[in-house]
């Protein structure tokens, strides 16, 4: 799952996750630079969910953004 938070940078947002909930997530080009250019991005934040993650796991990570976009005045839906 990947995504851009409109006026944050990638990496900032996956260092939060890391320091607030060591949550990992991926930021950069993502191996991708001509489909990141492509869909006028220069970065984007990935998640990499898999067989063994858990829906608590899912949970805590939405609940981090939900607290980083309060912080930050940003509004997900």
């Amino acid at each position: 799952l990947s995504f851009v938070i409109r006026d944050t940078n990638p990496s900032v947002l996956a260092q939060y996750l890391w320091d607030t909930a060591k949550i990992n997530a991926r930021a950069g080009i993502l191996c991708s630079p001509m489909g990141l250019k492509a869909i006028g991005q220069k970065s984007v934040l990935r998640f990499s969910f898999g067989y063994f993650n858990t829906f608590d796991e899912v949970d805590k990570a939405v609940k981090v953004m939900t607290k980083f976009g309060k912080e930050k005045g940003t509004v997900f839906l």
